[in-house]
C-alpha cells in the first residue's frame, strides 16, 4: 500500500491521500503560477476553471473508456478542482480581497437548488463537486456568523465566539 500500486491496480484506499498531497505538492508551485500571471482576478478565475474543467474532462473520460481505472482512483481524482479552487482562495485570503456576504447567499441558495431539486447528488462526479461546493458555502456561511458574533456585546455570544475562534486557531496551527 506504501508503494500506492494497489491504489491503482486494486483500488486499495488505505493510504491514498499521502499519495494525493505528494502529487499537490508537486503542483502547487504550476498552478500558483497559473494564478499570480493573470492580469485581474477575472482571468484568475477563467484559469482555476479551465484547470477544473480539464481535469473534469479527464475523469470522465477514465469513467467512459478505463472503469475499472476509474473506479480505484475516482476518489483522488475527483478532488483536484478542489486543490485548484483552494490555490485561487489561498491567494485571494493572502491578499485580503474580500467576498460580499450577498454572494455567499447567493452560493449557498445555488448549491441547495442544485443538491435538492434538481437531483444533481444523485450524479456521480457531478454530485461530488455539489457536495463539495455546498461545503465551501456552509463554511463561508460560518465565518460570517462568526464575523457577526465577534460584533456583539452580548457576553454568551461573545463566548461562544471567542470559543469558537480558539479551536479554529488551534487547527489552523496545524
Amino acid at each position: 500500500d506504501l508503494s500506492f500500486i494497489t491504489f491503482f491496480s486494486n483500488g486499495t484506499r488505505t493510504f491514498w491521500y499521502i499519495l494525493m498531497s505528494f502529487i499537490c505538492y508537486l503542483i502547487f508551485p504550476h498552478v500558483f503560477r497559473i494564478v499570480d500571471t493573470a492580469q485581474d482576478t477575472v482571468t484568475e478565475k477563467m484559469r482555476i476553471l479551465l484547470l477544473c474543467v480539464t481535469s473534469t474532462v479527464v475523469v470522465i473520460a477514465l469513467q467512459l473508456y478505463y472503469k475499472e481505472l476509474y473506479s480505484n482512483v475516482a476518489i483522488a481524482l475527483t478532488r483536484f478542482p478542489a486543490f485548484f479552487v483552494g490555490v485561487l482562495l489561498g491567494k485571494a485570503t493572502y491578499e485580503k480581497r474580500e467576498t460580499p456576504v450577498k454572494n455567499i447567499f447567493i452560493w449557498t441558495v445555488l448549491s441547495i437548488l442544485l443538491i435538492v431539486p434538481l437531483g444533481i447528488i444523485n450524479k456521480k462526479i457531478i454530485g461530488t463537486y455539489t457536495i463539495a461546493f455546498f461545503n465551501l458555502c456552509f463554511c463561508f456561511l460560518l465565518i460570517v456568523f462568526l464575523n457577526l458574533l465577534s460584533c456583539s456585546k452580548n457576553r454568551v455570544l461573545n463566548f461562544i465566539y471567542t470559543t469558537c475562534r480558539a479551536i479554529l486557531e488551534w487547527f489552523g496551527k496545524y
